[in-house]
């Protein structure tokens, strides 16, 4: 007998979830090789389509379990599965598992959640490694997803075909770019400094463009041990052109400010910021956290997140008016289904 290939969306009955899953229905119109595992609240929406093989589970954990044993006791004819219910498989199905993942919630850990909301971030946690791949929609996601889980993910904007006539357009992460500002960061090692993020954003900026000629300069102590060997061991600062001139004086970092562009400020928290009067001061261009004890003193020229460094890397790429590249791999429904199937 011929292997089926199956969508899974138990739980799948409302809002994006849902206007994704109905351009999976009509990618998959009349194709007897899919099998479709549906809750009962999607009912009205699936017999609008010519869907050939389709099973319906009540909804709630009972009909998720159920679902689940249906699978299981049917493995041996089912090829691949697609879920589109972000939480894996409660039960070992032992069939080539990708999760089209939707729900940032089973991921973080917000200030307030049900005893459910916690039971499900549990459940993901130690259930994820029976996942063979996961798909997501954005960049962001996929870090997320894959520092929770470490398991193979890829970006996979599944977009109706509207939006991709419309929205997507073709973008290179190797667009040639020549540039010659000098940045500085007047700042001790202390971790509210932010070096670390800093460099990550410097890292991604070289990363995302080809020959792009920026350098950081920062005033970190020399002494061993310290952050600026902490950040040497992290990152190539050779490849990266970040200096590090040491401690200077108050005189002598005005003649600094002399040679540079602009100052990078992505502190964390400050109680008075001197350095950002001092690039006021001597007519530098600044850019900063977006937070208040900046916002106190200057009017920054960009701002952003000090906790992103694509944030970070953003920002900076918009004050060197480089057009940041598009992160999305849009695709079709048909598409991703080829994808995942290997049709």
């Amino acid at each position: 007998m011929k292997q089926t290939k199956v969508i899974y969306a138990h739980g799948v009955h409302s809002g994006g979830g849902l206007t994704l899953l109905k351009d999976v229905f009509a990618a998959a119109e009349g194709d007897a090789t899919y099998h479709f595992i549906l809750d009962t609240r999607c009912h009205q929406y699936a017999t609008q389509y010519d869907l050939v093989n389709v099973d319906y589970f009540s909804p709630g954990l009972t009909g998720r379990l159920r679902s689940e044993l249906t699978l299981k006791r049917s493995n041996h004819a089912f090829k691949r599965i697609l879920s589109f219910n972000s939480l894996p498989f409660l039960i070992s199905i032992n069939i080539h598992t990708t999760v089209f993942f939707q729900n940032v919630n089973l991921i973080s850990k917000p200030a307030h959640s049900t005893l459910v909301e916690r039971l499900k971030r549990i459940l993901f946690k130690r259930m994820a490694t029976s996942v063979d791949q996961f798909v997501v929609q954005t960049r962001s996601v996929h870090d997320a997803v894959t520092r929770a889980t470490r398991r193979p993910c890829r970006i996979g904007t599944l977009l109706d075909p509207f939006l991709l006539e419309h929205l997507c357009h073709s973008s290179t992460t190797s667009l040639m770019v020549s540039q010659t500002k000098r940045f500085v960061y007047v700042a001790d090692g202390s971790p509210h400094k932010n070096h670390m993020r800093l460099l990550q954003a410097w890292e991604l900026l070289h990363e995302t463009f080809a020959n792009l000629r920026i350098e950081l300069l920062v005033t970190l102590p020399l002494n061993a041990g310290g952050r600026w060997e902490e950040l040497t061991e992290r990152f190539d600062v050779r490849r990266l052109s970040v200096v590090n001139i040491g401690v200077v004086s108050r005189d002598q970092i005005f003649e600094v400010y002399k040679t540079c562009d602009a100052l990078v400020f992505p502190s964390l928290r400050e109680s008075f910021g001197l350095p950002l009067l001092e690039a006021t001061a001597s007519n530098l261009d600044i850019l900063a956290s977006e937070l208040d004890f900046v916002r106190d003193v200057v009017s920054p020229v960009e701002v952003f997140n000090p906790n992103s460094k694509i944030s970070i890397a953003r920002s900076i790429a918009r004050y060197l008016a480089l057009p940041w590249p598009e992160s999305m791999n849009a695709v079709s429904a048909e598409t991703l289904l080829r994808e995942v199937f290997g049709d």
